[in-house]
């Protein structure tokens, strides 16, 4: 098939290498993404009535409390309820607002809550028009998850590190877009505070993505140090006459 890698050139060292980054990568970025999901849907399931209400006004009854709820979530399995987020459920505090209360995890530091981020990464263009915001970030997003993966092919087979980076970036990225292309908005579920100081609610994709790019920072630092110090290495010292 025209494209298709001959089988000399599959035998090589440098195409069973690639092979290797790219199972590294795409088998990363495979593993965030899921993590990202399962999370999110158990951010809704326990977080919020939207899947215990799906499931309730199947069987005729109308949810009336968090108790109720709990007993609702214990009868659904993990299949009953990723089918019901993904198909049944689109912005479910709007309307019972008391049924998506904050749970606390640490006191005065973290807790679990329920978010619908519109805009991008904490917030940004969660103002900008609807009709522009959404076509808007689907098409940053895929853009930048071309230039990501375009990146992948260029690395050498030491940069390590920056495969995981960026495999951490893309299953991030990924997440996100699963989001904002099926429901409209992003999901977010973890908020850190200390005090009045509340940091933006995010969820296992942003974390992926800062992760990732804290990585790269790191590694660029590294690099730089390194050829400052073969730089100072190389400068020759000056001779005296005597």
């Amino acid at each position: 098939m025209a494209g298709a890698p001959s089988l000399a050139a599959r035998n090589t060292p440098g195409y069973g290498r690639a092979m290797s980054r790219w199972r590294l990568v795409l088998g990363l970025s495979l593993l965030v993404l899921v993590a990202d999901q399962w999370t999110k849907m158990l951010a809704v399931l326990h977080l919020t009535p939207g899947i215990a209400t799906a499931h309730s006004a199947d069987k005729g009854e109308r949810l009336i409390d968090r108790a109720h709820q709990r007993d609702v979530v214990r009868e659904l399995s993990l299949f009953e309820a990723f089918r019901r987020y993904y198909f049944e459920v689109e912005a479910p505090c709007e309307s019972r607002g008391s049924l998506c209360p904050e749970v606390q995890v640490i006191d005065g530091f973290w807790s679990w809550r329920y978010a619908e981020n519109r805009g991008a990464a904490f917030s940004l263009f969660a103002k900008m028009g609807k009709g522009l915001r959404l076509p808007f970030l689907l098409t940053v997003t895929t853009f930048g998850l071309a230039f990501l993966l375009s990146y992948v092919r260029k690395l050498r087979d030491d940069q390590q590190v920056l495969m995981v980076a960026l495999s951490l970036i893309l299953g991030g990225g990924l997440g996100n877009l699963v989001d904002r292309t099926h429901f409209g908005y992003v999901v977010d579920f973890v908020l850190w505070y200390y005090g009045t100081f509340r940091w933006p609610i995010f969820n296992v994709a942003d974390t992926a993505i800062v992760t990732g790019g804290c990585l790269i920072g790191l590694v660029s630092l590294l690099e730089l140090a390194q050829a400052r110090r073969k730089g100072h290495a190389g400068v020759a010292e000056p001779r005296t006459e005597g």
